[in-house]
């Protein structure tokens, strides 16, 4: 891990790199096997147990599943889409809001 990760929670750090990890593998999904390696890649010296507690804990609360087809296999649910959709939703907004103000000024300029 960086120094400025050794500031924070271990836990809580790979928690996000292991989202990061199954990120991009919704249809095929990653191993078990395949995300400690690449946290381990990452500089996350860990486990297969300490990351299936991970990935236990993800899908307690509707990060991340194990694959219908394959046990053995991970990959991201729907809170993720949820909030980007979420966000997007809010970023439209804001961008109706500023168009919004503009065409008030250009109003006032004509």
């Amino acid at each position: 891990m960086s120094e400025s990760e050794k500031k924070h929670n271990a836990a809580q750090v790979r928690l996000l790199m292991v989202i990061e990890i199954l990120s991009g593998n919704e249809v095929k999904g990653i191993s078990l096997r395949e995300t400690t390696n690449a946290l381990n890649a990452m500089g996350c010296k860990t486990s297969d147990s300490t990351v299936l507690h991970d990935l236990e804990t993800l899908e307690s609360k509707g990060w991340a599943e194990r694959l219908s087809d394959d046990k053995n296999k991970w990959r991201l649910c729907a809170k993720p889409y949820q909030l980007f959709m979420n966000m997007n939703w809010g970023l439209q907004k804001a961008r109706r809001q500023v168009a919004e103000v503009d065409q008030n000024y250009t109003r006032l300029a004509n």
